[in-house]
């Protein structure tokens, strides 16, 4: 006992609390008693109390507060990592009426997540996201409700495995630039790695093709990138926990992020509408490329075609234009920023673990062969299976730094029982993703970027599995995963094949070691 409370004692002292300010916890508090009062009068209070199963174990908690002043703010996954390694896999948590439960390990996940995820595939409020104006997008939206199925099908019918296949040309492409771009001007490689994820998600959301280094789409992307990694963590605000916080004045304790989301609205309106806009244009001049956009508008207007009533009519176009607007947000935001992310992942990666970049390039020499000091040609995507080590490299980017280090929260739709801990209906469920990447028992110096951990031993290798967890769980994995993976591998094996990434040196010639240091939000 006396270890498991110094650990927890040292975790809290280097972790913000989510709600740090005294004048917010005092007015949460009295909110919470006003709770408590209407759950003893329907009688929830005394089911609760006459529940013969427990939560899992979690931290020590405080009388009525719970643990609302021990839940960090900040490096929530790290943090919650830390917890699993002294009350286990399964961490619950309770604050001001909320259940909250943290999967720090593949395992439970797969047996909730997968296994039961007609349970627990819907999402939590995200109410600071709709006041940005993130809405609706496939990503947040509740399950079973006809608008999910409705983008879920859009999803599918565009980026199945087959259907991704599509876009390699134009990846390849893509990938080939970015290669020309780092070699022409290395110290700006972080505004090119994001042109680069910008110029592939746009030319197949609109057809739309990026040639300027300061275009309009990438200033767009890295705007609302920034804004909505500034919005804190998804589901998890206070904004989010208590929706009437919206409604009050910027200086009411708890209103930060709502002031935030309002502040943001116009320009992150900009990710989903900008798009549609632009391909309206096109289509009225005649000029409109094959696009996801298009696909979707042309679709509309044949449904209106069919409709005489003007203000039926209308009504529904306003309706579908919000939808498809939404579901080409998801692709250019989604697709763009975690593909950007990894990409920036790579390059700190081989700065700090030259031998494995040797190794990779040593490898794409034998399989190609050099000429003038260079591969005799560049890497095609039918050479992945002849690049295992490149695809080593790529599986590690996902393991040692996931770019959604928390995924991003489900809810439980009924009560349940996992190994007899209880789950009541309304918990919000984080698959520690972060956590799960260091898992010793599966991984061996999980804080190193070994790729050689996912080779056969017969060539030296560990034979760990590939990080499952990388695209999220269930029916809410990631829809765009194809397409994803095949971009980041055409991009790391043509970087690979032209470029040698290594340490910049001060002005003495000495070595500069990068620090290696995250952003904190939804994509790290």
């Amino acid at each position: 006992m006396s270890s498991s409370t110094t650990l927890f004692s040292n975790i809290s002292s280097n972790s913000t609390s989510l709600f740090s300010d005294k004048c917010t916890l005092t007015v949460l508090t009295v909110s919470f008693l006003l709770v408590l009062l209407v759950m003893k009068e329907t009688g929830v209070l005394k089911f609760l109390q006459n529940s013969k199963l427990s939560l899992p174990p979690g931290p020590p908690k405080e009388p009525i507060l719970g643990h609302l002043r021990v839940m960090p703010s900040e490096n929530q996954s790290d943090v919650f990592h830390e917890w699993a390694k002294v009350y286990g896999d399964v961490i619950g948590l309770q604050f001001l009426g909320r259940n909250i439960i943290v999967l720090d390990s593949f395992q439970p996940a797969k047996e909730l997540l997968d296994n039961r995820g007609l349970y627990y595939s819907c999402r939590p409020n995200f109410v600071v996201y709709e006041l940005m104006g993130i809405s609706p997008v496939l990503t947040f939206l509740r399950y079973g409700t006809k608008e999910f199925f409705k983008h879920r099908k859009i999803f599918q019918s565009f980026f199945g495995k087959r259907e991704s296949a599509e876009y390699i040309p134009t990846q390849a492409e893509y990938a080939k630039i970015l290669a020309g771009n780092l070699i022409r001007d290395p110290q700006q490689y972080v505004w090119y790695l994001e042109k680069f994820t910008t110029s592939v998600i746009i030319r197949i959301s609109s057809g739309y093709q990026v040639i300027e280094d300061d275009d309009m789409y990438i200033k767009i992307a890295h705007e609302y990138s920034k804004k909505l990694n500034d919005s804190g963590s998804p589901g998890n605000t206070p904004v989010d926990y208590f929706p009437w916080l919206r409604y009050l004045p910027s200086w009411f304790p708890g209103t930060f992020y709502a002031f935030h989301a309002r502040s943001a609205y116009k320009m992150m309106r900009q990710e989903f509408d900008v798009p549609v806009e632009y391909v309206q244009r096109q289509m009225a001049n005649g000029t409109a490329q094959p696009s996801f956009l298009l696909y979707l508008l042309e679709g509309l207007n044949r449904r209106l075609e069919d409709i005489e009533d003007p203000l039926k009519k209308q009504t529904l176009y306003r309706e579908e234009l919000l939808h498809i607007a939404g579901a080409a947000g998801t692709v250019y935001s989604a697709g763009g920023e975690t593909a950007y992310a990894t990409l920036q992942t790579f390059i700190l990666s081989m700065t700090l673990y030259p031998e494995v970049q040797r190794s990779a390039q040593e490898e794409i020499d034998r399989v190609f062969g050099v000429y003038d000091n260079g591969v005799s040609r560049l890497p095609e995507i039918e050479d992945r299976e002849n690049l295992p080590f490149v695809e080593c490299v790529l599986q590690e980017l996902f393991r040692w730094h996931p770019a959604v280090p928390l995924g991003v929260p489900h809810r439980s739709t009924s009560d349940d029982v996992y190994n007899g801990m209880s789950i009541p209906k309304g918990s919000i469920i984080f698959s520690n993703i972060r956590g799960m990447s260091l898992d010793e028992r599966i991984y061996s110096d999980p804080d190193s970027f070994n790729p050689m951990r996912f080779m056969p031993k017969e060539k030296g290798g560990k034979e760990e599995p590939y990080f499952a967890a990388r695209w999220g769980f269930g029916r809410r994995i990631c829809p765009g995963r194809y397409l994803a993976e095949t971009q980041l591998w055409l991009a790391i094996a043509t970087i690979l094949a032209t470029l040698n990434i290594r340490k910049t040196r001060d002005e003495n010639g000495k070595e500069i070691e990068p620090e290696v240091k995250f952003t904190d939000g939804l994509v790290r």
